[in-house]
């Protein structure tokens, strides 16, 4: 058979051909056809690559497509951009990836597959991402790929100096799943932008493994990147442990079972018998054990045996902790207060010869919230013209007789004082200390003023000014208002009202009030949690309101918590947390007055007055 026999015939014919010659039948037209040419010797290799080139050029013209066949890429490359696009690196213009490098990389790749400088460009812009991308987008002109390098080179071409190399690689370190082979690798690449040396190479190797100098050693004796990779294997030899050994290894029938080894040092922990178990354990009628004397047959609460001692666990709770000290017999005379510094308790001498509040190291130690100790240290002469030198000073907030002030403290040694603290007449610019035979008592320093007397005409006159008001005589003395900007008569008669006033306790009041909520579900929250101090202020207060008759108990089904909230002198103000309540409340819309209205009113009124109401939301009923 001759050549042009063979091409012409069709797909069933060089089947049947190559089964009578025993050739394998798999394949399409053109490697059946190649397979019985070479069978009558008939195809070498360059009728065979000519061959391929027909056999494409008749698909395509059989499926009437034009084809434009390029001078350029009829010899085109024999690998396209697919095949090796694993191994080629993407460049985004953002990372540390230096883009002569890239360049340098991808042109190589491009010589050994034969790409040309049509194939450059192309397969070049597919493999730039983010800011690189974007960049090549926003040019014109870039027509070939010695435009699109020199553009690349030009924009993104910053060098790194070998100040900043070094110091990327004395900062990386071996990663847990980054084998050694790895880490070198990629410690060469970092360091081929500077043409580092292999010496100073090594030194950073070695350096980045976690490791022990000494397990090291090894490592140490490569004079180059060859000697390196050897002493790696042995390293790894040496620093690897074996998963399991010969010894470890016990055949499934050898294996003991746990629970028979055990058996006789196990015990009921109801019984306590050491020949069965809980699960066993036939004392049916003993199956509760007592946590306090470790005996069956009751619990704790009805345990019958005395001074049993409980292990309780420590409480979090921010309890006031009281400092235990107790004056001798010569100190039984002098006069102790106690202050309260944070949540801390302890008594302090009131010593009005002394000029300084003065604290001992000890109990400093035993406040709980942080102190600024600062350098102020003073030299202090004492009884016998004794020198006493202080460590320093802070300042705090202090709390005695229920009046808060802030005192500067300043330390001194335990052996220098045998009181926990002393109160200095320092103290007297914030407060008035009142000496009694019962006790003394400290108490705010009141404003002075003088005591001023009205006439009953003058009250008179008042009340046709202000008929709604409510006023009952008592007797007052002092003034404790600032009246100045008044006239004289003015503020006699101002003070005389004020101090002569005194509310009505009314249980019934003319203002009504309704609250519509947007459904009937109660709302109601848990109590919160408060200190020991606040719940006895809580109690106080809400007995005092009871008595009153301000309040009375309720069985609601709406419950909200109680909330204390501090006020600036101090003390601290009972409330009640409503915002739950609050979000289900249909509020009423009133239009606003209008201001020029207001304003208009007040022409021609001779007394401005602003009402600071405690409790004024009591006569609201609810």
């Amino acid at each position: 058979m001759d050549a042009q026999e063979i091409l012409n015939m069709t797909v069933v014919l060089l089947k049947t051909k190559l089964g009578e010659l025993d050739l394998p039948l798999d394949g399409r037209k053109k490697d059946l056809r190649e397979r019985l040419l070479r069978h009558y010797g008939l195809l070498n290799d360059e009728e065979e690559d000519k061959e391929e080139e027909e056999n494409d050029f008749e698909s395509v013209s059989s499926r009437g497509e034009a084809v434009v066949v390029s001078p350029r890429l009829v010899a085109g490359p024999h690998f396209t951009f697919k095949d090796i696009q694993d191994s080629l690196a993407l460049f985004n213009g953002t990372d540390n990836f230096d883009v002569n490098q890239w360049v340098e990389q991808f042109e190589e790749s491009a010589e050994t597959v034969g790409w040309t400088e049509v194939h450059k460009f192309i397969y070049a812009k597919q493999l730039l991402r983010g800011a690189a991308k974007s960049f090549v987008r926003s040019q014109v002109g870039l027509k070939d790929w010695n435009k699109l390098k020199a553009a690349l080179i030009a924009e993104f071409g910053v060098s790194l100096c070998s100040a900043e190399v070094h110091r990327i690689l004395r900062n990386r370190q071996k990663k847990y799943s980054e084998t050694f082979l790895e880490f070198l690798y990629a410690l060469m690449e970092i360091g081929k932008k500077i043409h580092l040396d292999e010496a100073s190479l090594l030194d950073y190797f070695v350096a980045g493994i976690p490791d022990t100098r000494f397990n090291k050693t090894v490592l140490y004796q490569a004079k180059s990147i060859k000697e390196l990779k050897e002493q790696i294997k042995i390293y790894e030899k040496i620093s690897t442990k074996p998963k399991s050994t010969a010894l470890d290894f016990k055949p499934k029938s050898e294996k003991v079972d746990k629970d028979k080894a055990q058996a006789g040092e196990r015990k009921c922990f109801k019984c306590g018998d050491a020949s069965h178990v809980a699960k066993d354990c036939t004392l049916k009628d003993q199956q509760v054990k007592c946590f306090k004397c470790s005996k069956m047959g009751h619990k704790s609460y009805n345990c019958p045996g005395e001074n049993v001692k409980v292990k309780s666990e420590k409480t979090n709770l921010n309890t006031v902790k009281e400092i235990k000290w107790k004056p001798s017999r010569a100190d039984r005379d002098l006069r102790f207060k106690k202050l309260k510094v944070g949540n801390t308790i302890f008594p302090a001498l009131l010593d009005t010869g002394s000029g300084l509040c003065l604290i001992r190291q000890s109990t400093v130690n035993e406040l709980d919230f942080g102190l600024r100790i600062n350098g102020d240290k003073r030299r202090l002469e004492g009884i016998g013209h004794r020198e006493i030198c202080t460590s320093g000073s802070f300042n705090a907030k202090a709390l005695v007789d229920d009046v808060e002030i802030g005192i500067t403290f300043h330390i001194i040694k335990d052996a220098d004082m045998d009181y926990p603290a002393i109160l200095g007449r320092s103290i007297l610019s914030q407060v008035d200390l009142i000496i009694r035979e019962d006790g003394d008592v400290l108490t705010y320093k009141q404003k002075e003023g003088k005591e001023t007397r009205v006439s009953e005409s003058s009250i008179l006159e008042l009340r046709e000014e202000f008929p709604g008001l409510c006023l009952q005589v008592e007797e007052v003395e002092g003034s404790q208002h600032d009246l100045a900007h008044l006239s004289k008569g003015d503020s006699a008669a101002i003070d005389e009202l004020v101090r002569q006033y005194v509310p009505l306790k009314c249980v019934e009041s003319q203002v009504e009030m309704k609250i519509i909520l947007t459904d009937d579900l109660p709302v109601y929250q848990r109590p919160r949690r408060t200190s020991y101090e606040d719940q006895k202020f809580i109690e106080k207060q809400i007995k005092t309101w009871l008595d009153e008759g301000i309040i009375t108990t309720s069985n609601s089904n709406y419950a909200s918590p109680i909330v204390l909230v501090g006020k600036k002198d101090g003390s601290k103000r009972l409330c009640c947390d409503y915002r739950k309540l609050n979000e289900k409340v249909v509020r009423d819309n009133f239009p606003m007055a209008l201001m020029d209205e207001v304003v208009e009113r007040l022409q021609g009124s001779k007394v401005f007055t602003t009402l600071d109401l405690e409790n004024g939301f009591f006569p609201c009923p609810r």
